[in-house]
């Protein structure tokens, strides 16, 4: 297990987290990544003065975590948050964020859907029960922050409450659990550029299909048409998710968008 502290991605995005092992134990992983490294991604993205933390990352790597974050200078006082998904890989490491740096409010997914119910009962509970101030956003709302915002993006491929968050002045796009299938070769690559290719694995289907196998007997088209809305819509120059490398550079991100939609075609 490799671990790292903090790595600038760009001028204003600063990725934090560690690397697992692919070792049959991630569900989202097929046999054939085994040997794989997994990255375990939560970011700080900062406009001027201000900053805003997203995704909180796992506790496994909270050391990790918390020594990027104190490397980092002139964080506010009272750290906010935002996630994309109510889910461990996106929300686990809030007890010991709340502990260590105070935050006290996050931004997280509010659009329901019936499978989604459940879970938002959940984490409404457990966002009150660590005292924040909670705001859960919708498609199309917008966190202000600094010289920049984030907008909410409701993602076409989801299962349960997921958003998306866009950066239009940086060009980054928190892409949660999608744009996640590269995995490194050795585990202190994390962030894919043009020419580094050689050093990852990646199948955009093959790694739909072991997450979401629904997708093979769906009826893709409308999926297909809003994903390649949401990137004409937008200049996108990083892909940040979950887990999985980061995506960095337009053109690498251009290449990505088309092989997930070609992958959909072609299931």
């Amino acid at each position: 297990m490799t671990e790292w502290t903090s790595t600038p991605v760009g001028e204003a995005l600063h990725l934090l987290g560690g690397s697992l092992p692919i070792d049959g134990r991630l569900s989202w992983r097929g046999p054939d990544d085994i040997g794989l490294h997994e990255q375990m991604n939560c970011y700080v993205l900062r406009h001027g003065t201000d900053a805003i933390m997203v995704e909180t990352g796992v506790p496994l790597f909270h050391p990790e975590i918390a020594a990027g974050l104190r490397r980092q200078p002139d964080l506010p006082a009272r750290l906010r948050l935002a996630v994309t998904r109510i889910e461990p890989d996106s929300l686990s490491n809030i007890r010991n964020l709340t502990r260590d740096f105070g935050v006290g409010h996050i931004f997280a997914p509010g659009a329901l859907d019936p499978l989604d119910f459940f879970e938002d009962l959940s984490s409404q509970a457990l966002m009150d029960s660590y005292q924040l101030d909670c705001n859960l956003l919708r498609d199309g709302d917008i966190i202000d922050f600094g010289t920049s915002r984030l907008e909410v993006i409701a993602p076409p491929l989801r299962t349960l409450a997921t958003q998306w968050l866009y950066d239009p002045v940086a060009g980054i796009l928190f892409c949660s659990d999608s744009f996640s299938h590269f995995a490194a070769y050795a585990p202190g690559d994390r962030v894919v550029t043009r020419g580094t290719e050689a050093r990852f694995h990646a199948d955009p289907q093959r790694h739909l299909l072991t997450k979401f196998d629904w997708l093979a007997r769906a009826e893709r088209p409308q999926l297909i048409a809003a994903l390649r809305a949401i990137f004409a819509q937008r200049r996108v120059t990083v892909l940040a998710p979950t887990r999985g490398a980061v995506i960095h550079g337009e053109d690498l991100v251009g290449q990505q968008v088309d092989e997930m939609i070609a992958a959909l075609e072609t299931m």
